[in-house]
């Protein structure tokens, strides 16, 4: 099965599911009543404050939580990170609502790529669209160690702009790559 199969079947599963069509599924995330459930979709750095890996990392998140009352929201979302050693994985996350515009965001996560990793990090959000907060890593396999960050994360439409305006740059770079590649030879 290719990749437009794939895709086009996950489009259909994801129509025809009765929770998504019957409920309230926002995209921009707020507390019940407003919102049965909500998509995740954040884009992170982290700066090393400590440990043995030392490089700043990057990531991006998509996922949807599920708002158990008005306080509590449960969920996960599937990462990549990038960085010295890129990883993919999954998450759980948990949501405290402090207010309609405030909550306190948790996840505990693993992933794998040229080392496995477990992560557990927390932030404080405002408007679902920008937090601060702290994530701690510990990386197994070949080059095992641990890291310490301080986190930002842009979230909701904040973070697919930002998305986009990454992706249209690093198609203008390796353009301009191409054309002076080509141009030398």
């Amino acid at each position: 099965m290719n990749r437009k199969h794939v895709f086009g079947f996950m489009l259909v599963v994801l129509c025809a599911l009765p929770s998504a069509s019957q409920a309230q599924t926002c995209f921009k995330a707020k507390p019940l009543p407003d919102c049965k459930s909500f998509w995740i979709t954040e884009l992170a750095g982290g700066v090393a404050m400590a440990g043995e890996w030392t490089s700043p990392f990057a990531s991006g998140e998509v996922g949807l939580m599920v708002n158990l009352n008005k306080k509590h929201a449960v969920g996960g979302t599937g990462f990549l990170d990038v960085g010295d050693y890129p990883a993919f994985g999954i998450k759980g996350r948990y949501r405290y609502w402090l207010s309609k515009n405030f909550s306190i965001d948790a996840g505990l996560g693993a992933g794998a790529g040229e080392r496995w990793l477990i992560m557990a990090d927390g932030s404080l959000v405002f408007q679902s669209w920008i937090g601060i907060g702290a994530r701690i890593e510990h990386y197994g396999g070949a080059y095992p160690g641990e890291g310490y960050y301080a986190t930002a994360k842009l979230g909701g439409w904040p973070a697919i702009g930002a998305t986009g305006v990454l992706a249209i740059t690093g198609a203008i770079l390796i353009a301009i790559a191409w054309v002076s590649i080509a141009g030398a030879g």
